[in-house]
């Protein structure tokens, strides 16, 4: 009886030590996994974090940790932090540790080349603004950007170039008219579940029509979130500005089909 008391507080122990370990706010690696990567790569490290890198921009395993890694590896890794920064934001624009991302890839190309012109600065800058603009999260962090990188004057042009692109800060567009599925649209419609919701009509010229989106489609997921209401579909799309890509999962016939659609502003 002593023995498996004794052998029990040893288990929750070490249950404890591993939680802290990968999710303390001090955890340097996410799981196991990662660690022993890291620790196997760790003696060549320009190699493994570019393929690291490589795999994230090509869509493998889960990018973020795959830039977690690569960014372990090489901690000056102007492009992993920018990617990075990209792919948080993308998902929620809310997210500051995207807009951080953003900021750390600026700081590490002024400490080791000439920011003028600089593409990946500008970029990171952009994105900042975005995201700022639709929500507030990167306002922080733009103006330690602006600091390090431009004078008032050029800001005042990248400003100028993105509302010029897209006017007032504007929501994505999918272009459909929906309606929820229910027990009338299923019957009349024929569907199989009374899941996701209808797509009435596909505008012309929207970003669904060009993704090939079809009238009868039913969406039942955006970026692989299940959507179950007109209201979460509008929130999940409304989340992305025009130009941003959203893949959209829809049952035709019965089939499960993805579609990736690059969302549009409105038009004026």
């Amino acid at each position: 009886y002593k023995s498996d008391i004794q052998l029990r507080k040893k288990v929750e122990k070490e249950e404890r030590e591993k939680k802290e370990r990968y999710e303390g706010p001090n955890a340097k690696f996410k799981n196991e996994l990662m660690e022993e990567e890291y620790n196997n790569e760790k003696d060549n490290p320009r190699k493994f974090a570019v393929i690291h890198y490589n795999n994230a921009i090509n869509g493998k395993f889960n990018p973020i940790e795959e830039l977690d890694l690569a960014i372990l590896l090489m901690p000056d890794y102007v492009d992993a932090y920018y990617y990075r920064g990209v792919l948080k934001l993308e998902k929620d624009f809310s997210d500051k540790s995207g807009c951080n991302d953003l900021l750390k890839s600026v700081e590490v190309i002024k400490r080791y080349e000439n920011t003028e012109g600089s593409f990946a600065v500008i970029k990171s800058a952009q994105m900042a603004l975005k995201a700022a603009s639709n929500c507030g999260c990167c306002s922080e962090i733009f103006e330690p950007i602006r600091k390090i990188v431009f004078s008032v004057e050029e800001i005042d042009e990248i400003k100028k170039d993105f509302f010029r692109e897209w006017g007032e800060v504007q929501k994505g567009l999918l272009g459909v008219q929906i309606q929820e599925v229910n027990n009338q649209l299923s019957e009349k419609e024929g569907l199989k579940d009374l899941k996701g919701v209808f797509v009435v009509i596909v505008n012309e010229n929207s970003a669904a029509e060009a993704a090939g989106i079809e009238q009868g489609d039913v969406i039942i997921a955006i970026d692989g979130e299940i959507v179950s209401t007109s209201d979460e579909l509008q929130e999940k799309v409304g989340k992305k500005g025009p130009g941003d890509k959203v893949i959209v999962t829809v049952l035709r016939k019965g089939n499960k089909m993805d579609f990736t659609a690059t969302l549009k502003g409105k038009t004026r």
